[in-house]
């Protein structure tokens, strides 16, 4: 558990370089708020390509093109970077930060999320990083673009939201489970509130990303709102019954919200 917890560790430190210049207003913004880091050439197309994969055959007029990708009449671009690498003293060998930017009809939006790509080699924890960061993201974004996959999006105040696929790392030997039904309309009833901030944003897409550390019953951890840390929404969102018959795990999971 000690190895997981420092690359999840790792991960909150790369979500903090990456978004904590992220802007709230951005209307009309075409560049990144973010710099000084090493952007691949290959490497937004190589997120493109992940997360038209997420889409698979759902998507008949979804068309990618290098780091952008239509839908419909949308147009998306995404400008990734890796940040933070180590090699580290685990079977894995090798961690690498990978957070990526997203343009709809070339305004920035406070979608940006970060994850960690765990690999042998920095290429295949490169690979692994991609992947990861278009199955956290898509099963949320593409639907809220309008392409037809996952449930259909639960509405709170004048937000449709939609919800990634949750990530859990377990410790050796222990068993934890996604949120009972009964935990999720707690969730959601926690987000409530900092929903219906986002009401004063002219913006149409927001985010939340959920980071959660579960160990000897307690959570840790962080939520951010918009790109931004917010210890007052993660202060509510913990209040919820973590445990799960003593496991240690790690709970991930990003929202999209879009104005209906």
């Amino acid at each position: 558990m000690r190895w997981v917890m420092s690359l999840l560790l790792l991960g909150i430190s790369l979500v903090v370089s990456s978004c904590n210049d992220a802007k709230t207003s951005f209307s009309g913004e075409s560049q990144s708020p973010n710099g000084n880091f090493d952007m691949q050439s290959d490497l937004s197309p190589k997120c493109v390509e992940a997360l038209a994969a997420v889409a698979k055959s759902s998507a008949a007029g979804l068309v990618t093109s290098g780091d952008r990708i239509q839908i419909g009449s949308t147009k998306v671009r995404l400008q990734a970077r890796t940040e933070k690498e180590a090699k580290v003293d685990n079977p894995s060998g090798f961690l690498i930060g990978l957070a990526v930017d997203i343009f709809v009809n070339e305004v920035f939006q406070p979608l940006t999320y970060g994850v960690v790509g765990v690999g042998r080699d920095r290429d295949g924890a490169l690979q692994n990083a991609t992947r990861e960061w278009a199955m956290y993201v898509g099963q949320a974004l593409l639907p809220a673009l309008g392409v037809r996959i996952g449930e259909e999006p639960q509405k709170i105040r004048d937000f449709l939201v939609y919800k990634g696929l949750v990530g859990i790392r377990e410790a050796s030997g222990t068993h934890a489970t996604p949120l009972t039904k009964e935990q999720y309309k707690q969730l959601l009833e926690g987000m409530a509130p900092f929903i219906r901030g986002m009401e004063q944003s002219p913006g149409d897409l927001h985010s939340i990303a959920l980071t959660i550390l579960v160990k000897n019953g307690i959570a840790d951890g962080e939520c951010r709102l918009d790109g931004h840390a917010s210890p007052e929404l993660f202060k509510t969102i913990r209040s919820i019954a973590w445990s799960q018959n003593g496991s240690d795990y790690i709970y991930k999971q990003f929202f999209v919200f879009r104005r209906s």
